[in-house]
């Protein structure tokens, strides 16, 4: 735990990371897979650790599920909201200069055209081994946002059709014909001279 004085609270140093998850969403498609992370870079373990967001002043442009394999829990302490919750889940206990993820599925209403973003932050009323509140002392890396967008286009394959690969077969071919012959001209000539 980061020294504290008499008196305050103990404090954290708590990071959140969201990463999108393979296979990328391809043209056509309306959902993708994200891995949030919360990194504590401090010295002690923080239990109860949740993330989310309220939706008092932005709407969701997805819909948000931990309902899958690795996916992230139901928050322990959950959000204060002034009108509409919004995205909320729990990573539980995140150990002492260890990280902690989990899985959320975004599905967009329609398919993917432009990216969508949402954000989301680290909150809740964590706690210490001793069940002591925890401040984190890193309000500057404990928002993320919940993002979808496209994967990059998938590279032009490159291919010959059969009439190609004949072709290319014959100049090789021809290549090498021409080239062994040269040598053949080359050494008969070579050998006349001695």
């Amino acid at each position: 735990m980061i020294p504290t004085g008499p008196g305050e609270a103990p404090s954290a140093f708590l990071v959140l990371r969201v990463s999108p998850v393979a296979p990328l969403p391809a043209p056509g498609d309306s959902s993708g897979t994200v891995r949030v992370t919360v990194i504590n870079q401090g010295p002690a373990d923080v239990f109860g650790v949740d993330v989310g967001f309220c939706q008092d002043n932005i709407s969701l442009p997805f819909a948000v599920s931990g309902e899958i394999p690795g996916g992230c829990q139901a928050p322990q302490v959950g959000q204060f909201c002034f009108d509409s919750a919004g995205p909320d889940f729990g990573l539980g206990a995140v150990q002492a200069n260890h990280s902690q993820s989990c899985l959320l599925r975004l599905t967009a209403p329609q398919p993917i055209t432009h990216p969508l973003h949402f954000p989301i932050v680290i909150h809740g009323s964590y706690a210490d081994a001793n069940g002591a509140i925890v401040v984190n002392s890193n309000p500057g890396f404990d928002a993320a946002e919940l993002f979808l967008a496209l994967g990059p286009p998938a590279a032009p394959a490159f291919g010959l059709s059969q009439v190609g690969v004949v072709a290319l077969i014959f100049l090789l071919g021809a290549i090498g014909c021409h080239s062994a012959g040269a040598t053949g001209r080359r050494k008969s000539g070579i050998d006349t001279l001695h």
